[in-house]
């Protein structure tokens, strides 16, 4: 890494703060982010961990599904990981400090603010790691090209302006990734050198854990990987740091889970069973739907909603000829965890655009595409050159659809025409891919062209009463606010009611 490639670095986050600024949402997405924001809210308020039953009544949208309570202490904490709530706490900081008598809805627009700058600032560093990352195997400007895709042809823009934790996910294992791709060549010079790298990469792994618990299948498989590519006398220094890393991180969780939830074992995910939701836990009957899903439906598949990953495939071979140990370690977290997911009966992630389960490795393992770029092409090269080069330009397309209207509008729009219980209608939304029903939105709206769940309420006229077609039409029109601060149709105070 030469001061070049950091200049290089820096300027491509510049730019992407610059991007993220002009297009950040006039809205607060709504749903699992609510959760550790709103602990910790209460945390910098009232220098104290969890809610009481008064706290959580505060905030009717927040319901069990959101926080477990500690039935010693009566205290709810949210299922989430610990470190979203503490990566939540800096722009809520930011917020109490410009206004001091911020709502506890938390429903003001310097919230609004200063999530969306937060955000921005995290799509910046994520966007100087991955060009890090990429720099060592392509030219800058074939890096450059690999951030600008990964972060605007699929669907990790709409996370990175979603202000949810799916973008912490994917910067710290993209730092990861950069971390164990650089240092085994300057870590043998000395024995601290590899053990401080093995530090750091067990550290960032722990960081992933703290977010989710699933990452913390990670943990034995980096732990393996930095043992492995130490050599000689540094080996055994590397393994004690590995080990004592592992053992840490997990009695830190342990602790944590006890804690918060009452059990070292507990995750923060077992209250469904009282409340009667959708189990989170092992479920082999939905294996093949959900596999198949995972890589071909239209809604959840990784390669429609994240086509750099497919082009990634055409350089795999040569990207494990040069790179075989970090090869195999991608592949291996990406099998694992599209196999593991898809013995979940949530693998759909619930009310969610693309497989976002998924979405956390899929920058990283997608970097054997800039090997294909650097290749010099003739004749049937350049077609497929430019084929590639179209595919990526009608995904980022497709992508201005879902960043132009509010978040999960599918799934808002389902609603009025559900209670027909048409099938062609359920099959609409069910099957349709997310971005082209934004698409129809944005003709029906925008054009006057026809939308097709409203063309087939209009011939079901014997369930529809006079008028009916019309009230559902202005239903439409009114939920498709543009989400862009800037040249929103009223503007971002109006939507902040909206966001829970």
């Amino acid at each position: 890494m030469t001061r070049s490639d950091v200049g290089w670095a820096f300027a491509t986050g510049v730019a992407v703060l610059v991007i993220q600024f002009l297009f950040m949402p006039s809205k607060i997405l709504p749903g699992d982010p609510w959760a550790p924001r709103v602990e910790a809210d209460i945390w910098l308020r009232h220098s104290r961990w969890g809610l009481t039953p008064e706290d959580l009544s505060a905030h009717p949208g927040l319901g069990p599904q959101y926080f477990v309570i500690h039935k010693a202490k009566n205290f709810f904490f949210s299922k989430y990981g610990v470190l979203n709530t503490l990566l939540s706490a800096p722009p809520l900081w930011v917020a109490h400090a410009v206004r001091e008598d911020l709502p506890p809805a938390l429903d003001d627009p310097v919230v609004l603010w200063c999530l969306n700058i937060y955000h921005s600032l995290w799509s910046a560093l994520l966007a100087g790691i991955l060009f890090l990352f990429a720099r060592r195997w392509a030219t800058p400007a074939v890096a450059v090209a690999y951030v600008g895709a990964s972060l605007y042809t699929g669907f990790l823009w709409f996370y990175t302006r979603a202000q949810s934790s799916e973008l912490w996910q994917v910067t710290i294992f993209s730092a990861l990734a950069l971390v164990l791709s650089r240092g085994p060549e300057r870590s043998q010079q000395t024995p601290a050198g590899p053990a401080c790298w093995a530090a750091l990469a067990m550290g960032l792994s722990g960081a992933l854990l703290f977010l989710r618990f699933t990452y913390g299948l990670l943990l034995p498989l980096v732990a393996s990987y930095v043992f492995l590519r130490a050599r000689g006398p540094a080996r055994r220094y590397v393994g004690a740091v590995a080990v004592t890393a592992l053992l840490v991180l997990l009695g830190l969780w342990m602790g944590l889970n006890q804690f918060r939830f009452g059990h070292v074992l507990e995750t923060g995910y077992s209250h469904w069973r009282e409340t009667g939701g959708t189990p989170d836990r092992f479920e082999a009957a939905v294996f093949p739907r959900a596999l198949w899903g995972f890589l071909f439906s239209s809604q959840r598949s990784v390669f429609f909603h994240f086509p750099l990953a497919a082009l990634a495939l055409f350089g795999a071979r040569e990207f494990f000829l040069r790179e075989k140990p970090l090869a195999l370690l991608l592949g291996s977290v990406g099998v694992l965890f599209l196999l593991g997911f898809s013995f979940t009966a949530i693998w759909e992630g619930h009310a969610a655009y693309g497989p976002r389960y998924l979405l956390f490795f899929l920058p990283a393992a997608s970097v054997p595409v800039v090997l294909v770029w650097q290749r010099r092409r003739s004749g049937i090269g350049r077609v497929a050159g430019g084929a590639a080069a179209a595919l990526l330009a009608g995904s980022l397309w497709l992508q201005t659809q879902v960043n132009a209207l509010p978040f999960f509008l599918p799934y808002r729009l389902s609603g009025p025409f559900a209670q027909y219980g048409d099938a062609r209608i359920n099959s609409y939304f069910a099957r349709r891919p997310y971005a082209f029903i934004d698409w129809d939105v944005r003709r029906f709206v925008e054009k006057g062209a026809a939308f097709p769940p409203l063309e087939r309420l209009k011939e079901k006229r014997g369930s529809a009463p006079d008028g009916e077609a019309a009230f559902v039409a202005g239903r439409v029109r009114a939920l498709a606010e543009r989400n862009y601060f800037f040249g929103s149709q009223r503007g971002a105070d109006a939507s902040l009611g909206e966001s829970r």
